[in-house]
């Protein structure tokens, strides 16, 4: 039986007394993966800190598996089931890798080891680099860093703000295959990016936003990139009739 893992209704947001983000709505099914395209100030963060309690919600709704979220907290939210992973990483220089993945562990100290030894299973990079500190990372494997921090947990939904900023291709090409696996182990994605290429092959279901709104939402196999890459440039939706 396939369940509804988010489901996001009318959803309005504000911050100063501005608007945000505009009547959202989306229903993502498990293991179903969504991608949020737009351009710098379309509301693809604000979006994403929205579901994890990091913004403010001024109407609408939040579901995960059923459950309202508007009441709880951002660690509420990730006991719950939530892992999210930042624009720009934000790991914890002065922490190895090994430390970073324990400290954000969150089940019994007993089945740390296994978890984290699950995680390097996924990313050999980063078990090679587990007694290293996270500032002295390469970009990429700082990000495979920040993904795993959003994952250890074993999350329902994962969130990720633009996880391929800054990489080299051949590095994105990477990140984007540990991404097919963890949405292979069973977890929901949203990924908000600006990378047309390699993210709209990932998306069950694509949206480009523009000023706080869904300008055009997507099925797989539905979607021209060329006219996807107009909309993000321009911020206005294209008939694509």
């Amino acid at each position: 039986m396939i369940h509804t893992t988010l489901c996001i209704s009318d959803l309005n947001g504000s911050r100063n007394k501005q608007k945000t983000i505009k009547n959202i709505n989306v229903i993502l099914e498990e293991r179903e993966s969504l991608v949020i395209f737009g351009p710098n100030g379309a509301g693809k963060t604000t979006l994403l800190k929205t579901i994890m309690g990091l913004e403010t919600i001024s109407s609408g709704t939040i579901q995960l598996n059923g459950q309202h979220l508007q009441n709880k907290n951002v660690r509420e939210r990730a006991y719950l089931g939530i892992g999210y992973c930042p624009e720009g990483r934000r790991l914890f220089p002065g922490l190895t890798v090994w430390e970073t993945l324990a400290v954000s562990f969150n089940g019994e100290r007993t089945n740390r080891e296994k978890r984290i030894n699950e995680i390097f299973e996924l990313l050999p990079a980063l078990k090679i680099k587990k007694n290293d500190h996270a500032w002295s990372l390469s970009g990429g494997q700082q990000q495979m860093l920040a993904i795993a921090r959003a994952t250890i947990n074993n999350p329902k939904l994962v969130l990720l703000d633009e996880p391929t900023l800054g990489l080299s291709p051949i590095m994105v090409d990477e990140i984007m295959g540990i991404i097919d696996s963890i949405k292979g182990e069973g977890a929901t994605i949203v990924i908000a990016e600006q990378k047309i290429v390699p993210s709209l092959s990932r998306g069950d279901i694509v949206v480009v936003l523009s000023r706080g709104e869904i300008i055009y939402k997507g099925s797989r196999g539905d979607i021209d990139p060329k006219k996807i890459a107009s909309m993000v440039m321009s911020g206005n939706y294209e008939d694509y009739s």
